[in-house]
């Protein structure tokens, strides 16, 4: 709601501002967590890209040849193994999720600069970042649950306020792979609640 000043000027009531700070906050918060993971999906791909080129080139060396050169067997199943390892990594495209979660990182990165630059944010400035960070979302992977929970509460933890949700030791180990993860429960709050 508006209110007229004595100039016929409409300026925001504390309401709005105290709302608007709010939606601002929550909108900082979410950057920042998207910028986590989005970094660790990228270092995730990044890792699987390695092993699997790893693995190729150890079992195409000339040494594992010549050994497997004495029982056919393990010949036939070095080789089957490497063009399996090659054939998963083409398939599910380790290297280019790197590159997209990376530029994805990037781009909230900026985001979150602009927005730290903004020192007395209004509707409109929080309209216009809001917007980006749709455009940015647009671009997104199916959230995996599991790890953006996880980022949630590392960043609860490194900000000193919000609400832990559980994770269970085996379901932050794997977390990459994606385990169904529904109605996580509060753990427990640090500082005071977000808003």
């Amino acid at each position: 709601m508006l209110r007229d000043n004595e100039h016929g000027t409409s300026e925001p009531t504390a309401e709005k501002e105290e709302m608007i700070i709010n939606e601002w906050n929550e909108l900082l918060f979410n950057v920042r967590r998207s910028i986590r993971y989005h970094s660790k999906r990228a270092g995730w791909f990044e890792f699987c890209s390695k092993c699997a080129t790893a693995f190729a080139i150890f079992f195409s060396t000339g040494s594992v040849v010549a050994i497997t050169k004495i029982c056919a067997e393990l010949s036939i199943a070095t080789s089957v193994s490497v063009a399996l390892v090659s054939t998963i990594s083409l398939v599910f495209g380790w290297s280019q999720r790197e590159h997209l979660h990376a530029d994805l990182k990037r781009k909230f990165a900026e985001l979150e600069k602009a927005m730290v630059k903004c020192l007395n944010p209004g509707e409109k400035i929080l309209a216009e970042m809001t917007a980006e960070r749709l455009s940015i979302e647009e671009y997104e992977p199916k959230k995996v649950d599991v790890l953006d929970v996880i980022c949630h509460n590392e960043l609860c933890i490194a900000q000193g306020y919000g609400d832990i949700w559980k994770v269970s030791w085996l379901y932050s180990k794997i977390c990459h792979l994606d385990p169904p993860y529904k109605n996580p429960k509060i753990e427990r709050t640090i500082g005071m609640a977000l808003a």
